[in-house]
């Protein structure tokens, strides 16, 4: 019977491992956005991208660019974006970032 805790514990350790990994990483994200998007984006306070598009940090205060449209907008980008082919993962780990940003 002692089995049995163990095993429990080792399901939600998993589970939880998990549930970050579907959620996303920002320090994953900011690798990649400053490793993809920097040529365009500022991506971060430290990085001086190209000032072409949006800031990072712009785009995260922005109350219309909720988690949910980003994640729409990185799964079928547009206009000069549309080259870029990212995978869920990727998706989840820069809209991780994103969330990191100061929102106001």
């Amino acid at each position: 019977m002692k089995r049995k805790p163990l095993v429990m514990l080792l399901s939600l350790l998993y589970l939880a491992g998990a549930a970050q990994n579907a959620l996303g990483g920002a320090k994953e994200g900011r690798d990649l956005a400053q490793e993809w998007c920097q040529s365009c984006h500022v991506t971060t306070n430290e990085s001086a991208g190209a000032d072409v598009a949006p800031s990072w940090s712009s785009i995260a205060n922005d109350p219309q660019k909720t988690d949910a449209y980003l994640r729409a907008w990185l799964s079928m980008p547009q206009g000069q974006m549309e080259h870029i082919s990212l995978t869920r993962t990727q998706i989840n780990d820069l809209i991780a970032y994103f969330d990191s940003l100061e929102r106001k």
